[in-house]
């Protein structure tokens, strides 16, 4: 089971009294959880064939506030919890005695056909501000491919690299309500190019219980330009990890991964992907810092 999850929230509050105030707010969730079973042949102790099903969950709310001339405008949006199936299917080849493994997976898109509530109101009460839609969209998660590579280079150091492509252009999540009467449907989330993520690291084993490691990694972003919800366009990252054996079928990883994250383009143009959570005009000094720990059980 994975479990992802983005919560992001951005305002501006010029004057730090009441929510009327704000010039501009943006509230952002999603939330998906992935559970993917899987079927190998191995015809022999070098290749393994794979493939399996992933069941998806996915949710999301999304609240944008705004004021102008006096007014306060607020769009909100959300969607019932929306469950799909996907595919994947993949190759790995091994040789043991030298700690040589390379897999390549594909896994496919997902699509969801959720029902999906919007509506609009304002401050003062303006009735052609004041709409409300419920209606399906269709929302398909992205297909993705990876490759994966490590070796051994001396007894107790291995190299490992990851390659990753992610078809990010062809997700799309179109507002049906701001579409209307519209020639061009109006999207609420799309990415102007796929993303591609690389990983390359060292490994060092101190003992049969304790493994160190260091990698390095970039991803290229999606070139969208910088808004309340896009600050950044990919990453430069360098992380550090650990892996103990409690026993031979009991594992602790952790680790910590410090990312240099790269600035965006910056665009006056309020059209174009990212419009609707408003065009930043500055975006300096991104950083970010992720950790995480996990626990894993052989069988």
């Amino acid at each position: 089971m994975i479990h992802f999850v983005t919560d992001v929230g951005y305002a501006f509050e010029p004057v730090s009294s009441s929510p009327v105030n704000l010039v501009n707010a943006v509230r952002f969730k999603i939330d998906t959880h992935n559970l993917t079973t899987l079927l190998g042949y191995q015809p022999n102790s070098a290749w393994n064939f794979y493939g399996g099903l992933s069941y998806q969950t996915l949710d999301t709310q999304l609240k944008i506030s705004g004021q102008s001339m006096g007014i306060q405008a607020d769009y909100i949006a959300n969607m019932d919890k929306n469950s799909a199936l996907g595919w994947l299917v993949g190759i790995n080849y091994q040789i043991p005695e030298y700690a040589l493994k390379t897999s390549l997976t594909y896994r496919s898109k997902i699509q969801h056909t959720p029902q999906f509530y919007e509506q609009t109101s304002s401050i003062p009460a303006i009735p052609v501000l004041n709409l409300s839609s419920a209606q399906h969209i269709s929302i398909d998660t992205p297909q993705s491919l990876n490759l994966e590579f490590q070796s051994g280079i001396t007894p107790r150091n291995v190299i490992y690299t990851s390659l990753r492509w992610v078809n990010w252009k062809n997700f799309k999540m179109v507002s049906p309500l701001m579409s209307r009467g519209k020639a061009t449907p109006v999207n609420l989330v799309d990415y102007q190019k796929n993303q591609l993520s690389a990983t390359l690291g060292l490994a060092h084993i101190f003992n049969e219980h304790w493994t160190s490691a260091l990698d390095i990694g970039m991803d290229s972003g999606i070139s969208n330009p910088a808004s309340t919800l896009s600050p950044s366009d990919g990453y430069y990252s360098f992380g550090v990890g650990g892996f103990y054996n409690v026993q031979s079928n009991l594992f602790i990883a952790g680790g910590i991964k410090y990312f240099k994250l790269n600035k965006t383009k910056i665009e006056t143009d309020q059209e174009g992907a990212g419009n609707l959570f408003g065009v930043l005009s500055s975006v300096n000094n991104n950083k970010a810092i992720a950790y995480g720990l996990k626990v894993g059980y052989r069988f």
